[in-house]
């Protein structure tokens, strides 16, 4: 065996042990890092935990997923996953504070984000000054007309249950 031959295998075996390495911590991050995924409680609801941001006034009468225009003052939410029309209620791990909001729009666009809220749901939170804060999100109604948008249903009842943060 050549001295060159040797040498490719050795960087070859690095380079697979430190891609085992980066999946493992990646594997470990906290919940808020990771990408959001429900799980079902003792009560058979379903509940996430993570990150919660707000949008207000730049995005007020644009119009949102669910085909309704966004208003600011109104107990709204963003959602990457759960049906269009789910009412589910936030609570703020911080402070206890919670909200019930119906899920209208799709997002968070940034990644690490569970939900986005409308200025008036984070005002009844608390948490408009600090823009992003720690939140408890449960399903308590999913959408019952026929015009929920189910295209990621199959996505969310899986049971990886994620403890709260703090």
């Amino acid at each position: 065996m050549s001295l060159r031959s040797s040498l490719k295998c050795r960087f070859g075996l690095v380079r697979l042990t430190g891609f085992v390495v980066i999946l493992t911590a990646w594997q470990t991050l906290p919940a808020f890092a990771a990408s959001p995924r429900p799980a079902r409680n003792l009560r058979g609801r379903l509940t996430q935990y993570g990150v919660a941001s707000w949008y207000g006034a730049p995005w007020q009468g644009r119009l949102m997923a669910s085909g309704r225009r966004f208003n600011e003052h109104a107990l709204t939410a963003a959602h990457r996953t759960l049906p269009l029309g789910t009412e589910v209620k936030v609570t703020n791990l911080r402070n206890g504070r919670s909200v019930v909001v119906r899920i209208e729009d799709r997002g968070p666009s940034i990644r690490g984000r569970l939900i986005d809220l409308s200025h008036a749901a984070a005002r009844e939170l608390g948490f408009v000054q600090r823009g992003l804060t720690y939140v408890k999100v449960e399903v308590l109604r999913l959408p019952t007309d026929g015009r929920a948008d189910t295209r990621y249903a199959s996505r969310w009842p899986r049971d990886n249950a994620r403890a709260p943060i703090g």
